[in-house]
């Protein structure tokens, strides 16, 4: 937790079923966050990979 800023965000990138087990005084005192989020549908993933392969952007 000595990397973090003040008042920063930490934001698990992958999913277990396991309990996120992490000091929390130091979350405390520094003010931090813990944002989690989940991953996009199958089918809406596997077609931005198909978009991605034929050299497709958003822009």
């Amino acid at each position: 937790m000595g990397i973090m800023a003040p008042s920063g965000t930490l934001s698990p990138v992958s999913v277990s079923e396991e309990n996120l087990i992490i000091p929390y005084m130091p979350i405390l005192l520094n003010s931090l966050r813990i944002q989690g989020g989940i991953t996009c549908a199958r089918k809406l993933d596997r077609d931005w990979g198909h978009a991605r392969f034929r050299g497709l952007t958003r822009d």
